[in-house]
């Protein structure tokens, strides 16, 4: 299922449920990181190599997602 936003100056905008997830995923590792570090149990360098594996994971993965629902749009 996909959610079709659009704006008059816009074109079609589709939020996919999947990147929904990937963000709150990332957001709640971004924020016990955050937490990890706040109570010193994760030194700023630890903190920086978490924040690369989320950037680097959320892009791999909304790639992933786009190339599915581009593959699927082109075959339907």
């Amino acid at each position: 299922m996909h959610l079709i936003v659009t704006y008059e100056s816009m074109s079609p905008k589709v939020i996919v449920k999947g990147k929904v997830a990937v963000f709150i995923i990332a957001t709640v590792v971004l924020l016990l990181n955050l937490s990890l570090l706040i109570d010193r149990i994760f030194n700023y360098l630890e903190f920086l190599g978490v924040l690369f594996v989320i950037f680097a994971g959320a892009n791999v993965a909304f790639r992933s997602i786009d190339r599915r629902r581009r593959n699927a749009m082109n075959t339907a």
